[in-house]
């Protein structure tokens, strides 16, 4: 996607699981218009937001708008960084993305007006800056923020938007290229990648050249690149950077000046035919030749005209000895620079390929860029062709990327982008939380059921932002953000209604049950609730307060809980608590070689033996005793770019359902082997006919 705004160039590059979408939320640009009541000019806001889901993206840009429009008068730096933490908050408040979610919320925003620009970050996020004729690449932060969530960067169960919102100040020269990206795509850059990427001749080759070279085996990543460069008819001022301008900017001023004066007739020899004063430079070189001719008459004029004759010809004949060593100078072979550089950042992104196919593709490119080169250049060359030739080695013995894992449900059969979030099981159906969209079931031998969507009516109910996900001893409950639940039960009835208490809500931040009654865990009220259902089937009754009084300081900071009548609550910093009746009761992690990073949900039953946590940060399921002993953990579930979000686990038919963002796949579980087990992938077929 690509336009021009008030003479700016952008274009989005938009990645979806390694293949190129014209168009995202996630990636926004907004015009502000001017306001002469209170003497803002128009500027222009562009917006590169990850960690939640699209929707979530949508109200944090509207919100970011609104918020600016709202500040006409305020400095621009102060009202960006003021307006960014107004949409966090606000995204917070609406509970459109789980608060889980909301710890991997990274936002960069760019405001671009008349003289400079400045930025407001919410860190993951990252922005380079390539000025126009300068060497050097500016980058905000400085220092590359790992992906997807490094560890500086979660802050428990919540975060505190009026600490860590940063902002900078610039003044880009005409001509300098932004690229702004989420961490997913700046942990794949090398500065070689961004120079590239932001020396292209436009906005949307850039772009183009980013999906194309780092698109293949990536993960979704959203960029913007934006070029300060003005329209042809645009006459911004951007004087704070006119010391800097080029020459075609100099020349489009001197043409707008007033046109000199025609010089005047002359009536004789050296006289002019009037005498009033000439204007302008032919003015000035009348004038003076008049004087001249005043002071200098007879033999003294003749005198000088001599003097400058003689002084002229030697310098005619200093200029024509001269030459011929200048000539030398100018004509000595000296190699191609731009096309030099080009060859050798084409050698040394070869060190980076990690695909065969990519990397043949690659060498290809490379011998052509070399064999561009003249003949200048033909010592440099040998050294790039021989660079060239092991590198092409080293490529040519990659492994061909492994064949995609077999899905029961993926997002090739949605047909759009996908944030599966949680999946459970109830009889022969597994039931999957595409948050905040729907809720899907896959049946057996068939395709997904769409079983409730957003904005649509089910059991006399509009059904609102979906949010959670859980299964009772009776059926499956859907929840959304504002507390209305839909219960399904095992002859395919469905009825609805609203959880008493949910206009309390603050931040819950997950559900869980045990037979027919239902837990949330509220870090906002830091408060576990507890629903009992009436005799009728239906969550009537007012919600108890599991703890009461005496709280444990572990629930501020949970981040998901099992219960199998004793209740693991899962802190975000991977500590895991255990209780019964309301009281804390003896577990200690032991035996874990590597500690849990960016720990997603945990769960376990009655008939389940063992405690199984998702570990995204390692790409792993980490088995645990109820007591808290490692007993292995399990990989090989996520491909390269998936993040693993929830699990259904079946130890009795030694099976484990593993859901990403974009695909549910079922696994043999082993019942013994470790410390470390490979899953083996059930196939599809296998899995509808099970």
């Amino acid at each position: 996607m690509s336009s021009e705004s008030g003479g700016i160039e952008w274009a989005a590059a938009s990645v979806w699981g390694g293949q190129r979408r014209a168009e995202s939320p996630q990636a926004q640009h907004h015009h502000l218009p001017a306001d002469e009541a209170v003497g803002r000019g128009a500027s222009d806001l562009f917006l590169v937001i990850e960690g939640v889901g699209d929707d979530s993206c949508l109200l944090l840009g509207k919100t970011l708008v609104q918020a600016l429009l709202d500040e006409p008068e305020a400095p621009p730096a102060s009202a960006l960084s003021r307006a960014l933490r107004a949409a966090c908050v606000r995204l917070e408040t609406h509970a459109l993305a789980p608060a889980r979610e909301l710890i991997a919320l990274g936002a960069s925003a760019v405001l671009i007006q008349e003289h400079g620009m400045v930025l407001a970050q919410l860190l993951p996020a990252q922005i380079y800056l390539l000025q126009q004729g300068q060497g050097t690449l500016r980058m905000w932060p400085d220092t590359p923020v790992p992906a997807p969530m490094g560890e500086a960067f979660r802050r428990g169960g919540a975060r505190r938007w009026d600490l860590e919102i940063e902002h900078a100040r610039a003044t880009p020269r005409l001509g300098a290229t932004l690229l702004i990206s989420t961490s997913e795509l700046a942990v794949r850059l090398r500065p070689s990648h961004v120079r590239r990427a932001l020396d292209q001749d436009s906005a949307e080759q850039a772009a183009t050249w980013l999906c194309n070279h780092l698109a293949r085996g990536a993960p979704h990543f959203e960029a913007l690149v934006v070029r300060t460069a003005p329209a042809a008819t645009s006459e911004a001022g951007w004087s704070e950077g006119q010391e800097d301008l080029g020459p075609e900017w100099e020349e489009a001023v001197e043409s707008d000046a007033p046109p000199a004066r025609p010089r005047p007739a002359r009536a004789g020899y050296g006289r002019p035919a009037s005498s009033a004063p000439a204007a302008g430079f032919s003015g000035v070189v009348a004038n003076a030749w008049q004087r001249l001719n005043e002071v200098l008459q007879g033999r003294l004029r003749l005198m000088l005209i001599g003097l400058v004759a003689v002084i002229f010809l030697i310098f005619i004949l200093s200029r024509v000895i001269g030459a011929g060593p200048a000539q030398e100078v100018a004509t000595s072979p000296t190699p191609n620079p731009q096309a030099l550089a080009a060859a050798e950042r084409a050698v040394a992104d070869l060190s980076n390929v990690t695909d065969r196919e990519q990397g043949q593709t690659a060498v290809v490119e490379a011998l052509a860029k070399i064999s561009a080169l003249d003949e200048r250049s033909s010592e440099r060359a040998a050294e790039l062709r021989s660079a060239v030739e092991a590198q092409s080695t080293r490529i040519a013995g990659l492994e061909p990327p492994p064949p995609p894992q077999p899905s029961v449900l993926s997002a090739e059969q949605i047909n759009r982008p996908t944030q599966f979030s949680a999946v459970t099981r109830f009889g022969d159906r597994l039931f999957v939380l595409d948050a905040p969209r729907a809720v899907l079931a896959v049946r057996p031998g068939a395709g997904p059921e769409l079983l409730l969507e957003r904005g649509g009516n089910k059991a006399g109910q509009t059904v609102g932002d979906l949010a959670y996900l859980v299964t009772t001893t009776d059926g499956v409950v859907s929840i959304d953000s504002t507390g209305h639940y839909w219960f399904l039960t095992a002859d395919d009835t469905m009825r609805s209604g609203r959880l008493p208490g949910s206009a309390a809500w603050q931040r819950v931040l997950g559900f869980e049950t045990y037979t027919v009654n239902l837990y949330a865990v509220d870090t906002g009220a830091n408060q576990l609730l507890r629903w009992n259902p009436t005799a009728l089937g239906t969550y009537a009754l007012p919600p108890d307060e599991w703890f009461g009084s005496s709280v444990p300081a572990e629930i501020a900071t949970a981040l998901d809980l099992a219960i199998d009548g004793d209740i693991f609550v899962l802190a975000a910093n991977g500590g895991i608590t255990r209780y019964r009746s309301g009281e804390p009761r003896p577990f200690t992690l032991q035996g874990l070689e590597r500690p849990l990073q960016n720990p997603q949900a945990i769960t376990t039953a009655v008939s389940i033996n063992s405690l199984y946590v998702v570990d995204t940060g390692n790409s792993r399921i980490v088995q645990l005793a109820k007591s808290g002993q490692f007993e292995r953990e399990l990989v090989g579930v996520a491909s390269p770019g998936e993040t693993i979000r929830d699990v259904w686990v079946d130890e009795a038919g030694e099976r484990i359902f593993v859901l990403t963002e974009r695909r549910l796949s079922e696994y043999v579980l082993p019942p013994e082997g470790g410390p470390t087990v490979t899953l083996t992938p059930v196939e599809p077929s296998s899995a509808q006919g099970s």
